[in-house]
């Protein structure tokens, strides 16, 4: 017998930014679900973002668990991102530092 989907009201795929949000949000359900994996706790995460209240983090924390493969490949474009950001702000510097010093 196949399983149906469990519904999540509170995530929703946001196709213009590219990734799975917070419904009524831009805040990145993988995100979300990263820091609590890192041991942030849920009363921690409601002080920081009260504008999303219990029941959105609750869900958005149920939907990761139900989605993992989603949250995991989400998790890992963003750091992928972020590193060929930081490489590229280490060239620029190389290469201003290298424009320096040939004045």
């Amino acid at each position: 017998m196949m399983q149906r989907p469990f519904p999540h009201p509170h995530v929703e795929y946001d196709s213009v930014l590219g990734y799975h949000v917070v419904k009524g949000t831009s805040f990145r359900a993988a995100r979300l679900f990263a820091w609590y994996k890192q041991g942030t706790t849920v009363e921690t995460l409601l002080r920081r973002y009260p504008r999303l209240g219990p029941a959105r983090i609750f869900g958005t924390l149920a939907w990761a668990h139900d989605n993992h493969d989603i949250v995991t490949r989400e998790i890992i474009t963003e750091r992928d991102a972020i590193t060929k950001e930081q490489q590229k702000a280490e060239r620029d510097e190389y290469d201003s530092l290298e424009e320096e010093q040939e004045k």
